[in-house]
């Protein structure tokens, strides 16, 4: 018995199909994440000059504040603004994916594509 059960625990290790590898990012996703990559890295040391340059005059509490709530505000903006253009992104790809396989089903069923039937 704990023979068989060894065999059979061998043969569906070994016949299992392997994980198929991740398949590789889109050229385009690459591109729009390595851009905004660089926004952000930029925004961040604009955003530390300008701290810098503050520190060197005194300012008030408010002032302060009113400066921080804008660093912050701009991070917030490039973020929602980033995240705006990944998602229209996606939804291009997901309609183009969706005319495809709709043209793809009415050619495989005789349909005719220029008549629209």
């Amino acid at each position: 018995m704990r023979k068989l059960l060894t065999f059979a625990a061998a043969a569906l290790l070994t016949l299992r199909p392997f994980p198929m590898a991740a398949r590789p990012p889109n050229k385009e996703t690459h591109n729009l994440k390595e851009g905004h990559k660089q926004q952000r890295k930029s925004l961040k040391q604009q955003q530390r000059a300008e701290k810098q340059a503050l520190e060197q005059h005194p300012q008030t509490p408010e002032s302060r504040k009113r400066f921080k709530h804008d660093m912050k505000e701009q991070r917030r903006m490039v973020k929602q603004v980033q995240k705006t253009e990944t998602r229209q992104l996606k939804e291009g790809r997901r309609a183009s994916k969706q005319a495809t396989g709709a043209s793809k089903h009415r050619e495989s069923r005789g349909g005719y594509p220029e008549t629209g039937r």
